[in-house]
């Protein structure tokens, strides 16, 4: 299942065209980016008739637990919670390695019970999907996902890009970290354009 080597778009769309039963879960300790990332992906496949479990084992920090969102997750649940063979595929956004994936389990492997995908930005992921697409050099998973959503011509108003500019400013220290400032700055500028807001209305 792991490989150096990132899948193409292609074929991560096409995957996620043919599933219909789809599990996706914040990681431990979740921060803004797998806040925000989570939600994006399932705002869009949700729009796409999908139907998506999203859950998160632990609690989020007040000021996230606070903002609309955090309502479409299912807390105090963990993958181990649930027959994997129920769902067509595990979207794992955010997550470097699969003992991350939502309460933290040492030596944890997601098995063949169902089909992962894998999209992260940290050099730290260890590629444990089947499809998997790590941008090492990205600010924020949201700006991986900024990327897919562009390839597969997906309309970005407002909600969708609330929910992405979330990760991308609380992952790039609000464009204060040097390395990604110039990207993260640019990726935000699309955002608001198209309706993007980091305060809740």
């Amino acid at each position: 299942m792991t490989g150096m080597k990132n899948n193409s778009f292609e074929e991560i769309w096409n995957k996620i065209l043919s599933a219909e039963r789809i599990l996706m879960s914040l990681h431990n300790g979740p921060d803004g980016d797998s806040f925000g990332s989570c939600l994006a992906v399932k705002y869009v496949l949700e729009n796409m008739g999908k139907n998506v479990t999203l859950i998160s084992y632990d609690k989020l920090s007040d000021a996230l637990q606070e903002m609309s969102f955090a309502k479409e997750i299912e807390f105090g649940k963990d993958i181990l919670d649930f027959d994997l063979k129920d769902f067509d595929l595990l979207f794992c956004v955010d997550t470097a390695v699969p003992r991350m994936i939502g309460k933290y389990k040492e030596n944890y492997s997601v098995g063949d019970g169902v089909f992962v995908i894998n999209i992260d930005h940290h050099p730290t992921n260890s590629r444990y999907a089947n499809l998997n697409y790590v941008k090492e050099d990205a600010p924020s998973a949201c700006s991986v996902l900024i990327e897919l959503f562009k390839f597969a011509k997906v309309k970005f108003d407002s909600e969708l890009s609330t929910r992405l500019l979330l990760g991308l400013c609380t992952d790039s220290g609000f464009f204060t970290f040097a390395a990604t400032a110039d990207t993260a700055l640019r990726e935000a500028n699309f955002l608001i354009n198209c309706g993007g807001k980091y305060a809740e209305r």
